[in-house]
């Protein structure tokens, strides 16, 4: 399977575009795609995103868990990055909403096979479950969760997170 960094090399090349093109319709700089390309850096959510708008294709095609991995965590600093505060277009990538839990609530995502869903948490902590799968997730992990099977979310102090929602996981 194709590692991120060779799926975007290889989409970017497709579409014609050079790491200074990509770049400039990231708003990153061509070094940290390069980085990107060379697995050097994981993206954040929001980067991702741009990448995917920049080279019009669905978040699907770059995260795929599969079954065994349910739950995907990307871990970075929390500290809040302002130079990078931009808003992302989402046309055809998938609906984005708000989740709101206080603490000890919980919110149930039925099975959807083909549906992933990103969950970018904001503030707060939670723990994520899907039969015996557990995942406690912190203030600014991006998680992607393949939805095999139903998962609920269960708020361990008062959180916000944003959810993308995506078609395309695995059948």
């Amino acid at each position: 399977m194709l590692e991120l960094g060779e799926k975007v090399r290889r989409m970017r090349q497709k579409r014609g575009l050079t790491l200074s093109q990509l770049a400039l319709l990231t708003k990153v700089s061509s070094v940290t795609v390069h980085n990107i390309e060379k697995g050097i850096y994981e993206p954040k959510i929001s980067t991702l995103l741009d990448l995917c708008h920049a080279l019009e294709t669905p978040l699907s095609n770059f995260i795929s868990p599969g079954p065994k991995s349910l739950f995907f965590v990307q871990r970075h600093d929390t500290e809040f990055d302002s130079k990078r505060k931009k808003s992302v277009a989402l046309s055809g990538l998938g609906r984005i909403e708000r989740l709101e839990l206080c603490e000890g609530c919980e919110r149930n995502f039925p099975k959807d096979p083909g549906q992933i869903i990103a969950v970018h948490l904001v503030f707060g902590r939670f723990k994520a479950t899907a039969g015996e799968r557990v995942l406690e997730a912190v203030q600014g992990d991006n998680i992607y969760i393949d939805l095999m099977e139903d998962v609920t979310i269960k708020a361990k102090e008062n959180t916000l997170a944003v959810i993308v929602y995506f078609p395309g996981g695995s059948k």
